[in-house]
């Protein structure tokens, strides 16, 4: 039997507003200016599906005529690596346009034609914050919200996991988030699994990043020459397990490819 389309229309919107109430919300602690005359020139774009790319939102974007060929990816930040901690089939997206025009033109459009979705309403959220303020408070909120002990055991983490360091230009598709290894392992034995794959050298090519609240394992982000590299590098880790030799241990790994 066939179900109506009307029927599939429902179950989408039940399971996207379920979703809404786990979205990222507005920074915490940041109002924004009412005494502000000047209109909002960002975007935050909610409801895209997490296997979404970049590149994907854009083609949508211009196949429904809210943004056309001059608007470029790099306009597009992503949430940080490894975030958000808690399951969620959605992601949020922030735009950088150049005016408020542009802004407002995009989410008048995708108020009737919104992208990825059968839903109307309020895919797109016009705003005064900047990508970099966005990152910051995602990335702090991910550091807080941790038991006091965890705090104390990453503090390390948090001088090199900044919105600077995510937000770092002509790295898309060049980061490989490794999930699943163990909380004691040595960042020099995370390059080794990098073996053979393009990962680069400098300091910043192997970084440790926050782990859900009360995990036992660890997670690391290699950087990689080329974006051919980092998928190849995914792939050969992705599902694969990492043994150690004291008393035969062993973790699954979970690789994939951060745009």
């Amino acid at each position: 039997m066939v179900r109506p389309t009307s029927s599939l229309r429902f179950i989408a919107s039940k399971a996207l507003r379920a979703e809404r109430a786990k979205r990222q919300p507005m920074p915490e602690n940041f109002v924004e200016a009412t005494g502000n005359q000047s209109r909002p020139k960002n975007v935050l774009l909610h409801d895209i599906p997490r296997t979404a790319l970049p590149s994907d939102i854009t083609r949508a974007l211009r196949d429904v005529g809210a943004v056309d060929e001059s608007f470029s990816v790099s306009a597009i930040t992503s949430l940080p690596p490894s975030l958000p901690k808690s399951p969620s089939l959605y992601r949020t997206y922030h735009l950088t346009l150049p005016s408020s025009k542009k802004a407002n033109q995009i989410s008048t459009i995708l108020s009737t034609k919104p992208i990825f979705t059968l839903d109307r309403k309020g895919q797109a959220q016009l705003t005064h914050i900047t990508s970099n303020e966005w990152t910051n408070t995602l990335v702090q909120r991910t550091l807080n919200d941790r038991m006091t002990f965890e705090q104390q055991r990453d503090r390390a983490i948090e001088k090199t996991f900044t919105a600077d360091w995510c937000n770092k230009s002509g790295l898309s598709g060049r980061r490989v988030i490794i999930k699943g290894l163990p909380a004691s392992i040595r960042p020099e034995d995370v390059k080794k699994l990098g073996k053979d794959c393009g990962v680069l050298d400098e300091g910043e090519s192997c970084i440790r990043l926050p782990s859900s609240r009360s995990s036992i394992v660890s997670t690391y982000c290699l950087t990689t020459n080329t974006a051919n590299d980092a998928h190849r590098l995914a792939r050969k880790l992705h599902m694969k397990w990492y043994k150690v030799d004291i008393h035969g241990q062993k973790w699954l790994m979970r690789a994939h490819v951060h745009y």
